[in-house]
């Protein structure tokens, strides 16, 4: 129960962190000013500092299966799909907020994103011309605030609601 590592300082809030599958050293972190910094956490040191987003970059997820992508959400409605160095693969436009991603632990181009407008999303990043998604989860009447993919189920995704609006 000893700190193993500082690492900083960050652009703002730090909203989530993801590790690289299968290492130990290297792990993804989102903030609230829109950047995802890549970190060599053994080291300390900063690998990338990425700049895709204009809004808070809620959450992060590396692909278990494809350690050579991960995925980004942000307040400006983008999801984006990238390397670790910050090339960008794909974005995902999505009609408003876009807070939580999670790829399939069975499907390796599945990539599922929870939205304000109380959709859930997955789309199939391996088909380069289809920004649209695959299945579209509807009727929660509630923003989607992460999504989760069951690691035992190959096809159930389970998704985090947020509090209503005020009117």
């Amino acid at each position: 129960m000893k700190c193993a590592s500082v690492l900083g300082p960050h652009d703002g809030i730090v909203y989530c962190v993801s590790w690289a599958p299968g290492d130990d050293q290297r792990l993804a972190a989102t903030t609230a000013i829109g950047s995802v910094f890549i970190w060599d956490a053994q080291k300390g040191k900063l690998l990338h500092k990425i700049r895709h987003h204009r809004a808070p970059a809620y959450r992060v997820d590396w692909n278990q299966l494809d350690p050579q992508n991960l995925a980004s959400t942000s307040g400006d409605g983008y999801c984006f799909v990238f390397r670790p160095d910050g090339t960008v693969v794909k974005k995902y436009r999505h009609p408003a907020a876009a807070y939580g991603c999670s790829w399939s632990p069975f499907k390796r181009s599945w990539l599922a994103t929870g939205c304000h407008d109380g959709t859930v999303r997955v789309y199939d990043t391996s088909d380069p011309k289809n920004d649209k998604a695959i299945i579209e989860l509807e009727g929660h009447g509630l923003r989607v605030f992460n999504v989760a993919w069951n690691p035992l189920l190959p096809d159930v995704v389970s998704f985090e609601l947020g509090q209503r609006e005020e009117q």
